[in-house]
C-alpha cells in the first residue's frame, strides 16, 4: 500500500524505527508548510470538510506476524501507554508481516504501511493547548511485549493530509 495520489506529506522522522520489547518513539518533524496546515485543517472551523490528517506508517517489516501494535500520540517519554488511553490513536494488526517482509515476484517495496486517521486527536491536543506546532512524537507500543529475539523496524513515520486547502 503507498500513500494516496493527493496526499500531501507534513513531515516525516528522521530514519527507520525498530521496535524491540516493550516498542520505541519517534519524533515526526513537520514542515513549516505543514506545521501551519495542521493547525488550519485541524483547529479550523471548516476542518471537517477539507479533509484529514493521517498517520503513516511504512515499509513495517520483520518476521513475527503475531502481535498488534498501539499508536500513540505525544505520549510523555516516561508515561504509561494504559494511563493515557486518550493519547492512543489506533491499533494494527500485523497480520502477514514475515510474508509481506520478503521480496518476492512483485513485491519490490517489502513490509506493509498503515494509515491511521489522527484528525479528532491532534484536535483535542490543539485544542487543550498540549500539541507542539513543530514536532509530533509518536509512540509504538505492542499489546504484549516483544520476545527478546524479534526486532520489527518501520521504514519510515509520516504525517499527511489528502486535503486539498
Amino acid at each position: 500500500m503507498t500513500l494516496p495520489k493527493e496526499a500531501e506529506l507534513l513531515g516525516t522522522n528522521s530514519g527507520e524505527l525498530e521496535l524491540k520489547g516493550s516498542g520505541a518513539s519517534t519524533v515526526v518533524k513537520l514542515s513549516t508548510d505543514g506545521q501551519r496546515r495542521v493547525a488550519a485543517l485541524v483547529g479550523g472551523p471548516s476542518a471537517e470538510s477539507s479533509g484529514g490528517v493521517y498517520l503513516g506508517l511504512e515499509k513495517v517489516r520483520g518476521t513475527f506476524d503475531a502481535a498488534v501494535l498501539n499508536t500513540y500520540i505525544n505520549l510523555p517519554e516516561d508515561a504509561r501507554p494504559a494511563d493515557h488511553r486518550d493519547l492512543m490513536t489506533e491499533s494494527v494488526g500485523l497480520y502477514g508481516l514475515r510474508r509481506a517482509s520478503t521480496l518476492q515476484g512483485e513485491n519490490k517495496s517489502p513490509g506493509l504501511t498503515f494509515l491511521l486517521d489522527i484528525t479528532q486527536i491532534l484536535t483535542e491536543l490543539l485544542t487543550s493547548k498540549s500539541l507542539n506546532s513543530e514536532e509530533i512524537r509518536v509512540t509504538i507500543v505492542p499489546d504484549r511485549p516483544l520476545p527478546d529475539s524479534i526486532t520489527i523496524v518501520v521504514g519510515r513515520v509520516s504525517i499527511f493530509t489528502t486535503s486539498s486547502a
